[in-house]
């Protein structure tokens, strides 16, 4: 079977820290703060299923 991507899931080397795999997230930025500063329920239940795959 030929993949479309086949180097994504290698190890890859970036100065000199090695990653497992290629696959990397881009930052996100909490739209659901509290006023005390914290993430709110929404934030809390998004990063959950985040958690699970």
């Amino acid at each position: 079977m030929k993949r479309k991507f086949p180097h994504l899931c290698s190890p890859i080397t970036v100065g000199r820290v090695t990653f497992k795999n290629r696959m990397f997230s881009a930052p996100m930025g909490g739209t659901d703060i509290t006023n005390d500063g914290c993430i709110g329920p929404k934030s809390i239940a998004f990063y959950e299923l985040r958690g699970k795959g």
